[in-house]
């Protein structure tokens, strides 16, 4: 739609505005854990069934499907995208194939490549003009911007990152589940949309502060 095209464009953030929406979003799910032991990362359900480590792993497994999309942006027409999207495979299944495969990642294996991704993204972001980050192309789900198809894998690891963040932080969860509620994609409830920077609770992984 014209109101979702307009969300992930540089019309409304800029290039330095996108950029530090896509940095944050990478924040937040790291901050979702960044307090927290890894026994009770790989223990407790924050998610339905799903641990933390669960929801990382989910997550890493569609960085991984963005990164196939967008290394060669916008020449996205050959790219083999059949490992994620198989005809006639249900989401549930799609995901616990998927997250199969990672069965043997540490917590250090997933942040690790999490980080990994999450930097090649922004140093692609970085190489290409606005011309060419405004161009549409495929995506596996159709066609779109390079910002507006990242802005949707971003708003994403939004809505985990929303529901991983711990029973001991549970200020910080309230405000991110009542920013995706009130505002995230479409500003529901009819009221204006709100940027992730406008809540002033974006804190980095100290491990991972001096990335950016």
């Amino acid at each position: 739609s014209e109101v979702m095209d307009f969300c992930g464009s540089l019309d409304r953030w800029g290039r330095d505005g996108m950029r530090r929406f896509l940095a944050q979003q990478h924040a937040n799910l790291m901050d979702a854990i960044g307090s927290m032991t890894e026994a009770w990362l790989v223990s407790e359900p924050v998610e339905g069934k799903w641990t933390c480590r669960d929801v990382l792993t989910h997550v890493l497994c569609w960085e991984e499907f963005a990164w196939a999309v967008i290394q060669n942006w916008p020449e996205t027409e050959g790219v083999d995208l059949s490992h994620w999207l198989v005809a006639g495979e249900e989401g549930d299944a799609t995901n616990a194939r998927l997250m199969a495969e990672k069965i043997d990642f540490t917590m250090i294996d997933l942040v690790d490549w999490l980080t990994t991704f999450h930097r090649r993204t922004l140093r692609t972001f970085d190489k290409l003009s606005d011309e060419q980050v405004r161009t549409q192309a495929y995506t596996g789900f159709g066609r779109n911007s390079f910002t507006g198809f990242l802005y949707s894998m971003s708003m994403h690891t939004a809505d985990h990152a929303a529901l991983a963040m711990p029973a001991t932080n549970p200020f910080l969860k309230e405000l991110m589940e009542t920013f995706l509620d009130v505002g995230g994609r479409k500003g529901r409830r009819g009221g204006p949309a709100l940027d992730f920077d406008e809540l002033g609770i974006w804190r980095y992984v100290e491990l991972k502060k001096t990335v950016f």
